[in-house]
């Protein structure tokens, strides 16, 4: 059993149709008008109506994909957020850690400094 073509197959199975049409000419002659009926009984040509609505179907389809990758980005930069605030409280804990290590080395050298001086 045959499946009918979509709107939107017949629409651009007939906006193809004429270009090869016009290079085969030279070939039809005068037997255009009735190739052009012949083809139309066994694919209708599309009415302004069918086109219309194919172009708000694929107008909302593209809504829908613009849709869907404005959520991911708006997603990932909820994540990216999360991420460097993750970073940001690493960053404090390591200057945290190395603001001790500073004091660490630095009562260490005085120690040092006391033994070299003969202090206990």
């Amino acid at each position: 059993m045959p499946v009918e073509p979509t709107v939107e197959e017949r629409i651009r199975f007939w906006q193809q149709l004429h270009p090869r049409l016009s290079r085969l000419a030279n070939r039809i002659g005068g037997e255009q008008a009735k190739l052009m009926a012949a083809i139309h009984a066994r694919i209708p040509m599309f009415t302004q109506d069918e086109q219309r609505e194919a172009q708000v179907r694929g107008a909302e389809a593209d809504q829908r994909g613009w849709e869907r990758i404005r959520d991911a980005n708006l997603e990932s930069a909820e994540d990216h957020k999360q991420l460097a605030a993750t970073v940001q409280k690493a960053i404090e804990n390591f200057q945290g850690e190395a603001a001790n290590a500073d004091a660490q080395a630095a009562a260490a050298k005085e120690r040092a400094e006391r033994i070299k001086r003969g202090e206990e």
